[in-house]
């Protein structure tokens, strides 16, 4: 392998890495990256799914709390045979402080 094969490795790998980086901006320029989700990064929107909690149960099985838009769901998660499992399904607490109760007259 003489000098002239390395050359032509290195034209031939910088072609290469050209098409990636050109059919990476034009997704992104298209929207595709959009779409897809893979290019662009999750920083930029707001998320609407989290993982709240997740608790395991044994080797197989585990609880997961999850929290979607203003809901949450507790899901029973059991890879193989049997399906997983929605437990639980609630709106979101109210986060304000409970109000004074004195018996309905104003303060």
């Amino acid at each position: 392998m003489g000098p002239a094969d390395y050359i032509q490795f290195l034209i031939a790998l910088g072609i290469v890495i050209a098409l990636l980086l050109g059919l990476s901006w034009v997704a992104r320029r298209s929207g595709l990256a959009g779409r897809l989700g893979a290019l662009t990064p999750t920083a930029k929107r707001e998320k609407r799914l989290k993982v709240l909690e997740a608790l395991p149960l044994d080797s197989k099985k585990r609880l997961v709390l999850l929290q979607w838009d203003n809901r949450e769901h507790l899901i029973l998660l059991n890879p193989g045979s049997a399906p997983d499992l929605l437990i639980d399904s609630s709106s979101q607490p109210d986060t304000r402080p409970p109000e004074s109760s004195n018996g309905g007259e104003p303060a």
